[in-house]
């Protein structure tokens, strides 16, 4: 049950993060395709250029969750070599391309890192930066975060 329910909370944490978009945006959006739904022609043209906004910018590498064996509990991973060992790595593959978008947008501010089920870091600049951010190598992908609203 232990398992189960361990999964079940790494994955809503991370539909949370990854997903946390204007939800009123997409309930207003009258740019609904045949299946009645809005996220494929949805863009954030509400923002521009030099506004500053928050990125959830994940990385191509694992986060701490993919290193654990499916049957091992968290808080004795986590305290063994092989967890430590994971968190190292984590944070190290981070500060990587903390660097690297620290020396691509100088004004870029880290206001997070998220390790444990994904691993990513935000990223607080103008929204004009999205595209540089997407192309620094150990980027995988660059989400506006929204505040949810409903």
């Amino acid at each position: 049950m232990k398992k189960f329910t361990r999964f079940i909370s790494t994955i809503l944490a991370m539909i949370i993060v990854a997903l946390s978009v204007n939800v009123v945006a997409f309930a207003n959006s009258s740019k609904n395709d045949e299946s009645g739904t809005a996220f494929e022609n949805f863009s954030y043209s509400q923002f521009k250029n030099d506004e500053i906004v928050k990125f959830i910018v994940t990385l191509n590498a694992d986060c701490v969750v993919d290193s654990m064996q499916s049957d091992e509990e968290t808080a004795d991973f986590l305290s063994s070599s092989d967890g430590k060992d994971a968190v190292a790595d984590v944070k190290l593959s981070q500060e990587q391309v903390i660097k690297r978008i620290k020396k691509e947008i100088s004004d870029a501010v880290i206001l997070e890192q998220i390790s444990f089920a994904m691993n990513a870091v935000v990223v607080e600049t103008k929204y004009s930066n999205q595209k540089l951010l997407k192309s620094i190598k150990g980027v995988e992908s660059v989400i506006v975060s929204q505040e949810a609203t409903l």
